[in-house]
């Protein structure tokens, strides 16, 4: 008997955010995202055959990420100065919240806060550069205050 089957162990959402939180501490960007995307897939994808045929060969069936696994996700992008994935990750957050199916994840001060970050110059960035990112933590800011309405 497999490992998985015999002690029906699959991994939860917190297990799953604190992967991609490491990720984020050794700089592996591509790899939170890549997490944070099986993930997604996986919910979209799940019917109730897939989950027969997943349970009989012993495969895992990953949890729906929560507002926590999508601000791990972003910072793991901040901490690599990619601000564009970072951004297209809120942007797949507000377009989840806006399904109104019985989401999990919700846009917050955090996952804002996040994408700020990512919005922070490096020590290389000089001129335009740094005026985009300015004025795109100005627009978040400002999504920020209508989205969460209390900053």
């Amino acid at each position: 008997m497999d490992w998985k089957q015999k002690h029906d162990l699959s991994p939860d959402v917190v297990t799953c955010t604190s992967i991609i939180s490491t990720f984020d501490k050794a700089h592996r960007w591509k790899e939170a995202v890549s997490l944070l995307y099986a993930m997604r897939k996986s919910v979209a994808k799940s019917t109730k055959k897939q989950c027969d045929i997943q349970e009989q060969f012993g495969q895992w069936t990953l949890p729906r990420p929560n507002t926590f696994t999508y601000s791990a996700a972003i910072s793991a992008c901040a901490t690599s100065r990619q601000i564009d994935q970072a951004l297209h990750i809120l942007q797949l957050l507000k377009e989840e919240e806006q399904n109104k199916d019985d989401t999990v994840a919700k846009v917050n001060t955090c996952t804002y806060n996040a994408a700020l970050v990512a919005c922070c110059p490096s020590k290389t960035s000089k001129g335009e550069n740094a005026l985009k990112r300015f004025e795109i933590a100005l627009t978040l800011l400002s999504q920020m205050r209508k989205c969460v309405g209390y900053i």
